[in-house]
Order: structure tokens, then sequence, then C-alpha cells
């Protein structure tokens, strides 16, 4: 289930969660697992036990045993040049 970016935001990435069970509160713009789930922003993995995510104050909790792999920014590193 993606995530749109807020507006202005500096970062386009989507935000992506997947698990077995997902459970939405749309009203209040949460989100609930009681299993095992895995979020996606980028290269950047996160897995968890649980979660609870409240899009409008932009908090992610994850419980239980929790993993992440984060991967290095996409831009290119500066050319470094000799001085002559």
């Amino acid at each position: 289930m993606p995530s749109a970016p807020a507006a202005g935001a500096a970062s386009a990435v989507a935000l992506e969660f997947r698990g077995e069970f997902l459970q939405a509160f749309l009203d209040t713009e949460r989100l609930h697992s009681h299993l095992p789930v895995t979020v996606t922003r980028g290269n950047t993995q996160l897995r968890a036990d649980t979660l609870d995510y409240d899009h409008l104050e932009r908090v992610l909790r994850l419980n239980g045993r929790v993993r992440a792999s984060f991967a290095a920014p996409l831009h290119s590193s500066p050319t470094v040049r000799a001085g002559t």
C-alpha cells in the first residue's frame, strides 16, 4: 500500500507497506498490522513484527523484532581533482 508524499516534501519517494494483514483507517489516515510487515522507501527496507503508522503525524512505530537495510544515497559523489 503506497503512501503519497506530502505536498512540498523534499523527497518524492513513496513509502510502501507490505504484509499479510494491513488494517487501514481512512478517516484518521492510520495503518495498523499485528502481523509481520515490510516498509520500503526507495532502496531502504524495514521489517518488523508489528506496525502502527499515523500519516497525519508522520509517525511510523515498528514493534517486536525490527530489521533495517539502508541503501547509500543515489546521487553521485563529487569529482576530486588533484592540484596542478
